[in-house]
């Protein structure tokens, strides 16, 4: 601002200015959806949609079926944009298939020697939880602590204007998730990362079969009606709370609600995790 315009403009002392540095690969579409969604804010209820013509997957916020995010399958991959029309150059993200039942989140860089790095790793198996039962899906997913994130939430830090805003997401080097995530199965602490788990169901011998509340969340039976509750070092507390829901609604529907610590794009994600169950 120029002193003598704002002296003239009746003006006192100039105000003080921030400088924000921010990076290159700055990209605030990304940066908004891989964010964690606000503590305070609750749950955010979506949907996820087969588009069978165009074979993507829409993800809406149920709330009036705004878009958010469309996926598209790659070979083994998922390209994860914000545009209907957005090609494999525009992706915000990518799921990538490591191998036996590992997947991690990469952000998408144009130009950048961190183009592998990674948001989240999670991993897929089946369990029989016990002798006499069917098997069933399961799920566990490590990602980075937001201190950002943390901090609008209230942790007592002062930000700049802006600055939490144009802080990088969290990630971190190819396979440094993954082997964290294997650490913390094993009943290892996870230092500056959550793990999420697979709420298990309970085994209904009345109607020869698993159940699972989802509270109107789902119509259908589906393998790949799952929930992730928040774990420590492997093992998931009774009254742990629910992060992620996924109830499979009609033949091409899902629901799909989730809370902190996960942000629309690693939600969304993890329900395409279960299009390989």
């Amino acid at each position: 601002r120029d002193p003598e315009m704002w002296s003239a403009c009746g003006g006192g002392e100039e105000p003080p200015q921030h400088l924000i540095d921010i990076p290159p690969s700055y990209d605030p579409q990304c940066e908004r959806l891989i964010r964690p969604r606000p503590r305070a804010e609750g749950s955010l209820r979506c949907v996820v949609r087969l588009q069978p013509r165009e074979k993507d997957v829409l993800m809406h916020v149920e709330d009036g079926n705004v878009l958010l995010l469309v996926a598209r399958k790659e070979g083994k991959h998922w390209r994860i944009g914000a545009d209907r029309a957005f090609a494999s150059a525009s992706a915000l993200v990518q799921l990538t298939t490591c191998g036996g039942g590992a997947y991690s989140v990469e952000r998408v860089r144009s130009s950048s020697s961190r183009a592998s790095w990674e948001s989240l790793s999670c991993s897929h198996e089946t369990r029989a939880l016990s002798q006499d039962l069917p098997e069933v899906n399961t799920m566990a997913a490590l990602l980075p602590l937001d201190e950002s994130a943390e901090a609008r939430d209230g942790s007592g830090r002062e930000w700049l204007p802006g600055e939490a805003e144009c802080a990088a997401a969290p990630e971190r080097p190819p396979g440094e998730l993954r082997s964290q995530l294997h650490d913390a199965l094993v009943g290892q602490p996870t230092p500056g990362a959550t793990l999420l788990m697979t709420k298990l169901p309970r085994w209904n011998p009345s109607t020869d079969a698993f159940e699972l509340p989802f509270h109107g969340r789902a119509n259908l039976a589906s393998e790949r009606n799952f929930q992730l509750v928040t774990a420590l070092r492997g093992k998931v507390a009774a009254d742990a709370p629910i992060v992620l829901l996924h109830g499979k609604l009609d033949e091409a529907t899902y629901s799909l609600d989730f809370r902190y610590p996960l942000s629309p794009l690693h939600a969304f994600a993890l329900a395409l995790v279960t299009w390989g169950w």
